[in-house]
């Protein structure tokens, strides 16, 4: 039961990144590199701040 949460989280956080890759490409009409440039910076500083919790 907790190995399908997991997965289900997991499917839930991808979708959630690529939905909001595709609104902001398409929708805003920002250039792709600008959009994952950012994903990847958001990401590195979520990483870097679990990193220091307490």
């Amino acid at each position: 039961m907790a190995l399908v949460r997991l997965m289900t989280g997991m499917l839930l956080k991808w979708m959630v990144i690529v939905g909001g890759l595709i609104i902001i490409m398409f929708q805003y009409k920002l250039p792709p590199l600008a959009a994952i440039t950012g994903l990847v910076t958001a990401y590195a500083v979520n990483l870097l701040a679990f990193r220091f919790k307490g």
